[in-house]
């Protein structure tokens, strides 16, 4: 889904913020000429103060909208107690969350891995059916992955890769080979 904002007239303080952002951030999106800088629910507010609906919520990253008070709520609290690690540590929270989503799977055998992004999951898919189709199944060192054409699975190469779109693909051959593309 494209989503165009028609915006009639920007400020100094946004066109200066725009430009500072050229120098600075790789254009991998074709950014949109407005600049964010708060948000509560489904709700965002530019520089200039003007609201807008944020049908986006971080590209599927945060569907939970902005500033939720439960969310603000637990994150505060977590942040007093514990930010980041990483999984070579265990926590507590992660632990708990786990055990509430292979619970919820319904699966007897189902275990969670935590990743970074999209792609790190799709990624991950990959290799898993890559060994599979090599430990259990005893095929070939590579079986081939169906994607479909217009999708968007990431922007690591072997994602790169398995998105059958030569805008993302122009420029980085080799790609990785074992996709296939289906419409």
């Amino acid at each position: 889904m494209q989503v165009r904002v028609h915006v009639t007239k920007s400020s100094s303080a946004t066109e200066a913020a725009i430009e500072r952002s050229r120098d600075v951030l790789v254009g991998n999106y074709k950014r949109q000429p407005i600049v964010l800088v708060r948000g509560r629910g489904t709700s965002v507010w530019d520089l200039e103060g003007r609201h807008y609906l944020d049908f986006i919520c971080g590209i599927a990253s945060c569907p939970l909208g902005h500033c939720h008070p439960a969310v603000l709520e637990a994150t505060q609290k977590q942040l007093g107690e514990l930010w980041h690690t990483s999984n070579a540590f265990h926590t507590l929270p992660s632990i708990a969350l786990a055990e509430r989503l292979t619970s919820a799977s319904g699966l007897d055998a189902a275990k969670v891995l935590f990743v970074n992004s999209g792609a790190e999951a799709n990624e991950t898919m990959v290799k898993a059916a890559r060994r599979f189709q090599q430990e259990v199944r005893g095929q070939p060192q590579r079986g081939d992955i169906i994607t479909f054409e217009g999708g968007f699975h990431g922007r690591t190469l072997a994602m790169t890769a398995a998105t059958a779109q030569p805008k993302y693909q122009g420029g980085y051959a080799p790609l990785p080979g074992g996709f296939v593309y289906a419409r």
